[in-house]
């Protein structure tokens, strides 16, 4: 049985821990580290809401209002002599060349609804690889790189889908994937937009997180004996495009917000973007103890209080 110290900690760090989990919908990249820190599971989610407006007058709006469309597909492990495969390895290589794919799987979910006044398409891509040739032994310590972390896919990124092609990236592909049959609809989309540079904007970008590790919020938990760096930006990033046809204004709008962990195994220490797995201080245990039964004994003063103002009305 949980003693009831125990149990009131537990609900207090579950809290805690809630207040700071990304938000539905965002977009996350999670890196988790394995024991020999040979391997890396790297798990990139990509949500995208993009939103096409029109007049509620116009032929595009009698064309498109009650549209409804929803598609899952899953590739899993995608064949390394892919151009998706490598696509995304050379991604990441940008920014660390040493880093190496050895599995790599995408599953995607694109949903589209439509009224009388606007298109909201929303997509989510995740992609779940693992890969070697972030941390190398150098004077008897453990050095790994991740400035690779910020990565945007540039371009397409056509996955096989079980015989069905599908750029998982571009805003163009992502918005005229549900209307591949029509024709009009396309035309209209390419004519207006097709040349701005929204269209080729990436969906699949952390580009935002190109801050140094060593700024990103740390914490150790000598419990697990791992390290976490997290990192949430508060604001969503929108960009906007505008197009007038026959006098009337259509725009499309792209909207995102990032957010990313790194957990490692052990104690570690972050210089830029280099990460140094080395012993924990002496004492590390005893204090992040020492807290736990801190926040503890202030429960129970909180809750004998609350009893005792009960027993006493």
């Amino acid at each position: 049985m949980i003693p009831k110290y125990a149990l009131i900690t537990i609900i207090l760090v579950t809290m805690i821990l809630s207040l700071v989990a990304p938000i539905v919908g965002a977009s996350t990249l999670r890196v988790i580290v394995g024991g020999s820190l040979k391997t890396a599971e790297i798990v990139a989610t990509s949500n995208t809401n993009l939103v096409f407006t029109y007049p509620s007058t116009s032929q595009i709006s009698s064309v498109l209002n009650g549209f409804n469309y929803s598609v899952q597909l899953s590739a899993p492990n995608v064949p390394a002599e892919s151009d998706a495969f490598q696509a995304f390895q050379h991604q990441l290589r940008r920014g660390f060349q040493n880093i190496t794919l050895i599995n790599m799987s995408v599953y995607l979910t694109l949903v589209a609804h439509a009224n009388k006044t606007s298109l909201v398409v929303t997509k989510t891509v995740v992609i779940q690889a693992w890969a070697t040739g972030i941390f190398n032994k150098t004077n008897a310590r453990v050095v790994g790189d991740f400035g690779w972390k910020d990565f945007e896919v540039k371009g397409n990124l056509d996955v096989d889908f079980g015989g069905r092609m599908f750029d998982i990236n571009t805003v163009g592909s992502t918005i005229l994937s549900p209307f591949s049959g029509d024709e009009g609809f396309v035309g209209f989309m390419m004519h207006s937009f097709g040349s701005g540079p929204l269209w080729s904007a990436s969906t699949i970008n952390f580009s935002a997180l190109d801050t140094p590790l060593s700024q990103w919020a740390r914490s150790y938990n000598p419990s697990t004996n791992t390290t976490t760096f997290s990192k949430t930006l508060s604001s969503t990033f929108l960009y906007r495009e505008e197009a007038s046809v026959n006098g009337e204004n259509y725009t499309v709008s792209l909207s995102y917000d990032p957010s990313s962990s790194i957990t490692l195994p052990g104690y570690a220490v972050a210089n830029g973007n280099t990460v140094i797995v080395e012993q924990a201080p002496p004492g590390t245990a005893q204090r992040s103890t020492a807290i736990i039964v801190s926040v503890a004994v202030i429960a129970i003063v909180v809750v004998a209080s609350l009893l005792l103002r009960r027993n006493t009305r």
